[in-house]
């Protein structure tokens, strides 16, 4: 018999017996001591222990946890770089085109109207 087939038995037994209450809760201090919910919330709590411990489980969060971490500051970025722009006027500001006309203008060098030298 595997570990979650046996986990899985006393767990039933416990479910037949009533709602099984979370291990260490006021409900769960309440049963009598030779009550079956009493150990189908301590296996239920150890089952818990044993899936969300592995390896892979702990991967998963950490990745999940990690890809909601890179949204946030993605978010917080974005936010702040509005901020920034809504300070600034960049629509009295002059093109990438006419910035290389004056400086070619300044070292005397001929541009087409696109910026480009030519």
């Amino acid at each position: 018999m595997t570990t979650a087939a046996w986990a899985a038995a006393y767990i039933e037994r416990g479910i037949t017996a009533g709602e099984l209450p979370v291990y260490g809760s006021p409900d769960f201090e309440a049963l009598p001591p030779d009550d079956p919910r009493r150990v189908a919330s301590c296996v239920r709590a150890a089952e818990c222990w044993r899936l969300d411990g592995t390896d892979d489980a702990i991967r998963a969060r950490l990745a999940e946890e990690f890809e909601t971490n890179d949204l946030l500051v993605r978010y917080r970025i974005s936010e702040a770089s509005r901020d920034v722009s809504a300070d600034y006027e960049y629509d009295n500001r002059p093109s990438w085109a006419e910035l290389q006309r004056r400086r070619a203008e300044l070292l005397q060098v001929p541009v087409d109207q696109y910026g480009v030298a030519s």
